[in-house]
Formats: structure tokens, C-alpha cells, sequence
């Protein structure tokens, strides 16, 4: 294919099948022990052409995400470092030392060792508490190996919320006191948008947590897989204080062990926005890292699947969902090659999303 350039901003490439992906670095690495990496402060955009097998680099701020620094002029620089090996193990190893973190920790033990039950794979958002405990029930009476169960999608009334639809878990305290007394362990699903109908939009909108319209004054809403919210600002320390300790007091009032971070994308912030801080580099992804943060205190059993020099954060990093197809388009064929890259990228601690995939209407061909 054929690829004019575009921003090289991390993107949900299940929902936009043409965008980069949520782990990126800007790092490439040639058979012929060559390396490029782009420098932080370019606006940078990438374009390919498949058939001719090359690369188009442009930095660019017109039409594009990307802005200046503030008090500088808006012309752009393409600076980057070409790096040469005898080998290509080599210069690997070397760009790695150069440019990459790495983790100081290890996940949990038993997240490498057993599986990892999701309710999405059998309910998707049609869970509440009797459905869970079945669900633990049955994992228990077939002696399935687990090391930890999660909770995912619909489980609060808005989204936004930071606790359990009491309609669906009249009784969420009994639940997770029995599923501690069977011997399981429970994370959640979570994500970084706060819809108009939840109680925290109105907290957010009074905190100044969201990330704004350009004028400053309102929050810029957004658009994401499960309708409009507007979307906490990670840049602002009272934001992540926020977040995290509505995840703590979720963790004390349940025992939950830790939570799947969705989302994070930059392609999910608005084409013209302003956060509380601004964002230093024209790299627009360092609001993914600062998401990504967020999973630091929960790192042994927690799950992200937004990567941008987040390489120190000890945790799980998710690919994105596939389908259940065979292909090379979010497929069975895609696995080994988007396993490596992240790898090679400096993230050894991969996860996969649910096995099988999705198993979505009009998604399933050859399944």
C-alpha cells in the first residue's frame, strides 16, 4: 500500500484500521544493522510506500496535532540520528542502552503462569453479580488454573463512575468477600472518559480534570468506542491525584487487585484541545505515558495497552483486540509479528487480548 505522511501519534487500530498502533516508538531498525531515531522535537509524521519499500519522514506543524513550543515559531525540524553496526543484534543492543528504559520490576508470578479470566469473552457487557459468580463457579468446578479474574465492561451505571451499578451488584461486598473465600483474585476495567450522565462530570468540570476546547473554559468532548464523555487530563497533577485515589479506595473498599487500563490513544484527544500543562515536545503521545502512569502502584497484575517511552513501567502491555479471523488484519497471523515488534520496541512484558478474539458479528471469516 501507499501512505501519505501522517501524524505519528499512538492510535486505537482496531477502531481506525489505518493509524500506527497504540505502542510506538520512534525507533526503526534495518536487516542491514542500520538504526534511525527520530529526535523528540520534531513534529514528526511518517508515510510509506509498500511497493517501493521505502520510508517518508516529514516534520511538520500545519494540519497536525502537533504545536511549536510555546514561545517559539512554528518551523519545524526533521532531526534524527542514523546509527551504524557490524551487525544488527549490535546496533540493537546499543540503541536500547541509548534510548529505551527499562522495567525495575517484574508482574506477578502467576499472570505468566495461568490464565487470565475476562467476563467480555462470555458476557461483553452483559454482567452483573450472579453472572460473575457463575462465571467463578464454573472456572472452580472444571479445576481451571487462574490467576485472577476481571471484571470488564458495564459493571458501573455511567461511565465515569467509580463503582458498581447497585441495581446490577445489589450485594458487590458479599461477592467479593465469596470470591476471596474461593481464592480469586479480582481486577477491573477502566478507562480515562467521564460521560455527561456520571456524577464525576460535574466534580471534573468544577476541578478543571479535563482536558479542554482550545479557548481553555469547557471541556473538549470527545468520541470513543462506547459514545461522548470528555477525557481526564493526565498532564494535571490534581487529575492523576483524582484518578488514582478513586483506584485506591476501589482497592480498599473491595480488595480489587489491580485494573485493565484501556484506552489512552492520543487519537482519542480532539483535534484542537488545551491541557494544564502543555505538552513540552511536540510528541502529543507523552499524554499516553502520563496515562500509563497511572498503572505504577497496581503494576503486578495491571494491563496497559498504550506504549510511548514507557519501557520503566513494569506492567503488562496489552495488544490491541484481534479478530477471529486468520488473517494479517488484526488476525491469527498478526500475533508473532506484533509480539516481536513490541519487544524489539523494549516492552518484554506482552499480554494478549482475549483468545480467539473478539468473536464480533461480520468479524468472525474462516472462524
Amino acid at each position: 500500500g501507499y501512505q501519505e505522511p501522517v501524524p505519528y501519534v499512538t492510535s486505537d487500530v482496531y477502531s481506525f484500521r489505518d493509524s500506527f498502533g497504540g505502542i510506538l516508538e520512534r525507533y526503526w531498525l534495518s536487516s542491514k544493522a542500520a538504526a534511525i531515531k527520530i529526535n523528540d522535537s520534531v513534529p514528526f509524521h511518517l508515510g510509506f510506500n509498500a511497493t517501493e519499500r521505502t520510508l517518508f519522514f516529514q516534520a511538520r506543524y500545519k494540519d497536525s496535532p502537533y504545536k511549536p513550543p510555546p514561545g517559539q515559531q512554528p518551523f519545524p525540524e526533521l532531526s534524527y540520528r542514523v546509527c551504524v553496526g557490524s551487525d544488527v543484534t549490535s546496533i540493537h543492543k546499543y540503541m536500547v542502552r541509548r534510548y529505551f528504559n527499562k522495567p525495575s520490576k517484574i508482574p506477578a508470578e502467576n499472570a505468566f503462569r495461568y490464565p487470565i479470566w475476562s467476563t467480555w469473552a462470555l458476557y461483553k457487557k452483559d454482567i452483573n453479580e450472579d453472572k460473575v459468580l457463575h462465571f467463578a463457579r464454573n472456572i472452580k468446578k472444571h479445576r481451571f488454573n487462574c490467576s485472577h479474574i476481571e471484571i470488564d465492561d458495564m459493571y458501573t451505571q455511567a461511565y465515569g463512575d467509580f463503582d458498581f451499578d447497585p441495581v446490577k451488584f445489589p450485594n458487590v461486598t458479599e461477592m467479593f468477600a465469596k470470591l476471596r473465600e474461593d481464592g480469586f483474585k479480582v481486577t477491573l476495567w477502566i478507562h480515562p472518559f467521564i460521560h455527561r450522565d456520571s456524577s464525576n462530570f460535574g466534580v471534573g468540570i468544577e476541578r478543571q480534570l479535563f482536558i479542554k476546547e482550545p479557548s481553555g473554559r469547557l471541556p473538549a468532548m470527545v468520541e470513543w468506542w462506547n459514545g461522548i464523555g470528555a477525557i481526564l487530563d493526565f498532564t494535571n497533577p490534581a487529575a492523576r491525584d483524582w484518578f488514582q485515589s478513586h483506584l485506591r479506595q476501589l482497592r480498599h473498599k473491595y480488595g480489587i487487585s489491580s485494573f485493565k487500563f484501556d484506552a489512552g490513544e492520543t487519537s482519542y484527544l480532539p483535534k484542537q484541545f488545551s491541557t494544564f500543562r502543555p505538552l513540552s515536545d511536540p510528541s502529543i503521545c507523552i499524554w499516553s505515558r502520563r496515562y500509563t502512569e497511572m498503572a505504577i502502584p497496581f503494576y503486578e497484575l495491571a494491563e496497559v495497552r498504550v506504549g510511548y517511552q514507557s519501557q520503566n513501567i513494569s506492567c503488562f502491555f496489552r495488544i490491541i483486540d484481534r479478530d477471529s479471523v486468520w488473517g494479517y488484519e488484526l488476525g491469527l497471523k498478526s500475533l508473532i509479528p506484533t509480539v516481536l515488534t513490541i519487544s524489539m520496541l523494549g516492552y518484554p512484558f506482552v499480554l494478549p487480548d482475549m483468545i480467539g478474539g473478539n468473536f464480533l458479528p461480520n468479524k468472525t471469516d474462516g472462524a
